[in-house]
């Protein structure tokens, strides 16, 4: 199933839907991330730290895909545009 996140809240709803769905304790879960940090996330913290999330994500087989709009063209090697900036 496939659904849009406007928000942190809605990633907070769904990390708490998909971890009930499959029967997971956010005890069980810890060894992604603390109690603590699972009960903010699925509380919607707006602050709640990148890789942690993803990492929590990924334990419950949740995956992220980012839709980058049609008329940008991004380079093959992602890497390649580090310390790149935008010249005016």
């Amino acid at each position: 199933m496939r659904t849009i996140v406007h928000s942190p809240e809605d990633i907070g709803l769904l990390v708490r839907a998909t971890r009930i769905a499959q029967g997971i304790r956010t005890q069980d879960l810890t060894g992604t991330a603390s109690v603590r940090f699972l009960t903010d996330l699925e509380a919607g913290k707006p602050t709640a730290q990148i890789g942690k999330v993803l990492a929590v994500l990924e334990g419950l087989g949740i995956h992220v895909y980012l839709d980058i709009p049609d008329d940008v063209t991004l380079p093959e090697n992602l890497s390649d545009i580090r310390g790149r900036r935008i010249s005016r």
